[in-house]
C-alpha cells in the first residue's frame, strides 16, 4: 500500500472530528478598525476589533483562541436553551453566558457598524486564569445584531488532552482504557503518530473506509453503522453512563484509546460529542492493518 492511503486514513478521521470549540491560527491579522473602551449593548465596556469580512473575522477567531485547549466554559447552553434561540431567539441573561438579540433602537452600536460597513466584531480580555470573549454579528441591513459574550476558565491537571480514564464500560460491554481530548489538534497529532508507529517503512491502514451514503448518516449523527472492521454507533449521554457525564463535567470532546487485537492488526476505539451541550455522542470502532508504506503488504 502506498503512502497516499496513510494521509486518506488522517484526512478520514479529521472528516469526522467534532467542532464546537477548537480553532487553527496562531497570529492574529490586523483588525479592520478598533473602537477603544466601547459601550456594549449589555453596559460591558471593552476595546471592539471590526472586521469587513468573515474571513477577516474567522482568522482573528482562531489566532486569539489557538490557546483553547487549556480553557473551558464556566457554562455551556443546554440543549434547552439552545433550542429556544434557534426557534425564537429566546435570550441567556447571565453573567457567565450572555446570549441576545438587539434592535437598532437598543443600540447605537449598529448605527457605527453600518457606517464603518463592517458587520463583524469581537473582544478578547484574559484576567487571572479566567478569559472573557465578546463576539457581534450585524445582520446584512444593519436592523439588528446578535451579541454573544461568555467567559471560559483555565482546565485542572486532569482536564487536559491525555488525561486518562481506565476500565470504561462502554455501552457494547468493551472494557477499555481512554485517552480524552479537549481539541482536534490534540486528538490528530495522537492520530498521526499512532499511525506512523508499525516502525521503519511500514504504518497503521484502515481495513476499510465507510460510504459516501455511511458517511452522510454518521455526520448527521444517525443510527448506527457495522460493515467489515468498521462500526459507528450513537447514544445519549445517560446511555453512556459514567464515561459520558465526565466528559460533559470536564467538557472533553473526544475520547480514544489504541487496542492490539492479533498479529499486525489493531483497533481505534473513539468516543465523540456530537453537539455542543453533551447530549449525544458518536462511539466508533475502526481495524487496522500494519503495513509497508512502500513495496508488498505486511502478510
Amino acid at each position: 500500500m502506498k503512502k497516499p492511503n496513510m494521509l486518506r486514513s488522517i484526512a478520514l478521521l479529521g472528516m469526522l472530528a467534532f467542532i464546537p470549540f477548537y480553532l487553527h491560527g496562531k497570529t492574529a491579522p490586523k483588525t479592520d478598525d478598533v473602537i477603544k473602551d466601547c459601550t456594549l449593548p449589555d453596559g460591558t465596556v471593552a476595546d471592539l476589533n471590526l472586521f469587513k469580512t468573515e474571513s477577516n473575522f474567522q482568522n482573528d477567531k482562531a489566532a486569539n483562541l489557538s490557546d483553547i485547549g487549556r480553557y473551558k466554559l464556566c457554562r455551556p447552553l443546554t440543549k434547552e436553551e439552545l433550542l429556544a434561540w434557534q426557534e425564537s431567539k429566546k435570550p441567556v441573561e447571565e453573567e457567565e453566558y450572555f446570549l441576545r438579540q438587539y434592535s437598532a433602537s437598543e443600540t447605537k452600536l449598529l448605527e457605527t457598524m453600518k457606517k464603518r460597513k463592517m458587520r463583524f466584531a469581537s473582544s478578547y480580555t484574559t484576567e487571572g486564569g479566567t478569559k472573557r470573549v465578546i463576539y457581534i454579528l450585524a445582520d446584512k441591513t444593519y436592523k439588528s445584531l446578535t451579541y454573544e459574550r461568555f467567559l471560559m476558565t483555565e482546565r485542572a491537571e486532569d482536564e487536559l488532552s491525555g488525561y486518562t480514564v481506565s476500565d470504561v464500560v462502554l455501552p457494547d460491554k468493551t472494557v477499555t482504557d481512554l485517552i480524552m481530548f479537549t481539541t482536534r489538534d490534540d486528538y490528530m497529532e495522537f492520530v498521526k503518530e499512532w499511525l506512523s508507529s508499525g516502525g521503519i517503512g511500514s504504518s497503521w491502514m484502515s481495513e476499510s473506509y465507510p460510504s459516501a451514503k455511511q458517511l452522510k448518516k454518521i455526520l448527521n449523527h444517525e443510527g448506527s453503522i457495522s460493515s467489515p472492521g468498521y462500526m459507528v454507533r450513537h447514544y445519549s449521554m445517560e446511555k453512556l453512563g459514567e464515561i459520558g457525564k465526565l466528559m460533559r463535567e470536564k467538557q472533553f470532546l473526544r475520547a480514544a484509546f489504541v487496542k492490539d487485537t492479533g498479529d499486525g492488526k489493531r483497533q481505534l476505539i473513539e468516543l465523540v460529542v456530537c453537539d455542543t451541550s453533551w447530549d449525544v455522542f458518536r462511539y466508533q470502532k475502526t481495524n487496522y492493518v500494519l503495513q509497508k508504506i512502500f513495496g508488498e503488504a505486511h502478510k
